[in-house]
């Protein structure tokens, strides 16, 4: 847009604020072509460029008010559009014209669910937390009850939960019934103060809160995302121009400040991820004694600059207002897996839960590559708590009945092979069945893709589920609580069951793809050398992770190796028996019994097939018998008898180290 197009709108834009501005209760709507062309103007501009900060409070300030009629005010409410931020003051204004029931029911809950939708865009939150109380008597209108629950549960902190506000919301849970977004804020208040909540509240992760204007929402993040790219700037610009300015008040970095003051959640949405921001250093940042009166008490994060800094302060170190910015900022991550805080566990979760569905559901074509980025700090953070977290679970559930085996093929993938433990038939439902059917359909590159992604997710289950599961068990019986350092940040599991069990049956549903993939692909190389990978883990599991069983791949694969066309895969192979041997003696050697409670088998009764399969390549590779008739030949009994009249003596004597197809390229080279 040329700049005397941009000029013109600007006074087009300003005559038409001052215009409605001047409006009273005496101004005839009907045939007032002056207020319909100002209407006209505001809401193209508002759609096409946003409003700054001082249209916002003006046009807020008169639709509140009801001076014009219900139409003009909503639809003045519904342009709102902030093109940088939404000054507090405004919202605080609404609020109070709310309080004096001047305007009816559908301003008041159009203006909540404004409110709702550029939370995350306000300046500051100070004086609309000071509004708590006021804001919690609106419950007892019912047209507001489910919007005022989703605002109080974003301004909840600790010092807000009150006796007298559990009692009232469990009377409208018995008045209304088990309401999605009373639970919520139950479970809020229960997470605060246990004691206070004494009715069961379920810990079953869920959507509290419905989004009610997704087409709002949408042209809100579309302009500010269409300003950002007309201004040309990005985070790393105006860290760099505030870093030359010098810190921030009080000391501050300005690294950490610019995030919020600069630039709110809106502008940042190409990453996502919002930035490190502190309510409190926004609350008092005039205050020239603000740092001596926060040391005594609590340290925002923001005012952390260093890993030096953190674990002098560990103890006091205030979390930000968006958890979420953990994704992004190490130090952060380390006070978040230090602290194990169930109250920051459920705020990151309940981000993160609508921020995936936003995403991926909601706009599953926009922006594929700030997802992409999204989901590398999301599995990033993954690896660093070394725990999967369970709102990723439930997406994964969700969106692998409709994944179409390419959309952010190694992100999803990497995804699932960190993947908290279940109940096979869980896990088999929800995440192996639809990988399965892929599984079948598709490349032999994926089929590699896919062996991998559950080789991670064995290491993964034997190196840190089974043992955090073993911990939590133990300390649930336990008198003295939690002392394990493999406890959860997240700790939520469904229930009491068997993990060695399921890890055992995701070993024989592996082998099961391994080995009709190979049929299905003629004993590709690549192929052959994930599944490899595959068997090498299972044979060197008893010893690497104290796994109390040995899992032993059936001689329908491994005997597939021994006539392979690759010696790579034949070397490979006797070095996978060589560690089975050492598993196998080090099983035999335990002291204590296997407990039935915990799997239905350990892996002794393979010992004999071992034998036989350990005999077999022995016959193959040096004594020309590997197809003789020995009783301890695994062969002879995986193959059909009626087979064995085809065999001649010649055939039965011509696998050897030398006849052998894998080196057949060695000898003639």
């Amino acid at each position: 847009m040329s700049s005397p197009r941009k000029s013109r709108r600007k006074v087009e834009l300003d005559d038409a604020v001052e215009l409605i501005a001047k409006c009273d209760s005496s101004t005839k709507v009907r045939g007032n072509l002056p207020l319909q062309l100002a209407l006209d103007t505001i809401h193209d501009v508002a759609e096409t460029d946003g409003l700054q900060p001082g249209h916002i409070t003006t046009l807020l300030d008169k639709a509140a008010s009801s001076v014009l009629v219900q139409t003009v005010s909503s639809r003045l409410i519904r342009c709102l559009i902030p093109r940088v931020f939404v000054p507090e003051k405004a919202v605080v204004k609404a609020v109070s014209w709310m309080c004096t029931n001047k305007p009816s029911t559908t301003i008041q809950s159009l203006l909540v669910r404004w409110v709702l939708l550029i939370y995350d865009h306000m300046d500051t939150h100070k004086k609309l937390h000071n509004l708590y109380g006021i804001l919690f008597y609106f419950l007892e209108n019912q047209a507001l009850f489910p919007y005022i629950c989703h605002l109080l549960y974003q301004l909840t902190r600790k010092e807000d939960v009150k006796m007298f506000r559990v009692r009232r919301l469990l009377f409208l849970q018995k008045k209304y019934g088990s309401q999605p977004y009373i639970v919520g804020l139950l479970s809020l208040y229960k997470l605060y103060y246990p004691n206070l909540v004494s009715v069961p509240v379920s810990a079953t992760r869920k959507i509290f809160f419905k989004s009610h204007d997704r087409k709002w929402a949408e042209l809100i993040k579309r302009v500010q995302e269409k300003a950002l790219s007309e201004q040309g700037l990005s985070i790393s610009v105006q860290e760099s121009q505030l870093s030359k300015a010098g810190a921030g008040p009080g000391g501050v970095s300005a690294k950490r400040i610019n995030t919020s003051a600069v630039m709110p959640k809106s502008k940042r949405r190409r990453v996502i991820t919002p930035a490190v921001h502190s309510s409190s250093l926004d609350d008092n940042k005039h205050s020239e004694n603000v740092h001596l009166m926060i040391d005594h008490v609590t340290v925002p994060f923001v005012r952390v600059n260093s890993f030096k800094e953190m674990l002098n302060q560990i103890d006091r170190i205030e979390f930000p207002s968006q958890v979420a910015a953990a994704l992004q900022d190490p130090i952060l991550q380390h006070v978040v897996a230090y602290s194990a805080d169930q109250i920051v566990a459920m705020r990151f979760s309940y981000w993160l839960q609508h921020t995936l569905i936003e995403e991926f559901f909601d706009m599953p074509r926009e922006n594929q590559d700030e997802k992409e980025q999204f989901l590398d700090l999301l599995i990033n953070f993954t690896d660093f708590l070394q725990e999967g977290i369970p709102v990723v679970d439930m997406f994964l559930q969700r969106y692998l009945l409709t994944w179409n085996g390419s959309d952010y093929r190694q992100h999803i993938l990497r995804l699932i092979s960190r993947c908290r433990i279940y109940p096979f038939g869980v896990l088999n439902d929800f995440i192996l069945e639809p990988l399965r059917k892929l599984y079948f359909s598709s490349t032999v590159y994926f089929k590699c893709q896919v062996i991998l992604t559950l080789v991670e997710m064995i290491k993964n289950y034997t190196a840190i589920e089974w043992p955090r599961y073993k911990d939590l068990m133990e300390n649930n019986l336990s008198v003295k609580g939690p002392t394990s350092s493999s406890m959860s940040i997240f700790q939520e599991y469904g229930g009491k069951f068997r993990p060695l069990q399921t890890l055992q049956d995701l070993i024989h549903f592996t082998d099961n793809l391994a080995t009709v993939g190979l049929q299905l692909e003629e004993d590709n190389t690549l192929l052959a050398n994930c599944i490899l990978d595959y068997v090498q883990l299972l044979s060197s599991m008893c010893q690497m992770y104290s796994v109390p069983f040995v899992a032993l791949s059936p001689a329908s694969l491994l005997g597939r190796f021994l006539v392979d066309d690759s010696v790579l895969c034949i070397t490979r192979l006797c070095s996978i028996m060589c560690n089975y041997k050492g598993a196998f003696e080090a099983l035999k050697s335990r002291q204590t019994p296997v407990d039935v409670d915990l799997m239905d088998r350990d892996g002794t009764e393979d010992i004999q097939s071992f034998n036989r399969l350990l005999l077999d390549i022995c016959n193959g590779l040096w004594r020309n018998r590997a197809f003789g008739r020995l009783p301890a030949a695994s062969f002879s009994t995986s193959t059909p008898q009626s087979v064995w009249p085809l065999f001649h003596d010649p055939m039965k004597t011509s696998l050897s180290t030398f006849t052998m197809p894998s080196w057949v390229t060695v000898w003639l080279s």
